[in-house]
């Protein structure tokens, strides 16, 4: 299975080429689950991942 990797577009040649050649397959950062890692397509430099979302409240409140 080829590694996923999560890029901001437009994404420069050379970064998509480097990727390519290492097997990864580009995904647009938009579909990238949260706390993945996502590079930005130009610089090729990670760009922090979202902060995963706090969980939904479950059950009744607590007094």
């Amino acid at each position: 299975m080829k590694p996923i990797v999560y890029c901001t577009h437009p994404v420069s040649p050379e970064i998509k080429a480097a990727i390519l050649a290492e097997g990864g397959k580009i995904i647009d950062a938009a579909f990238a689950p949260e706390g993945e890692r996502i590079i930005d397509g130009q610089t090729g430099e990670d760009i922090a991942p979202a902060a995963p979302s706090k969980p939904a409240q479950r059950g009744k409140p607590k007094a």
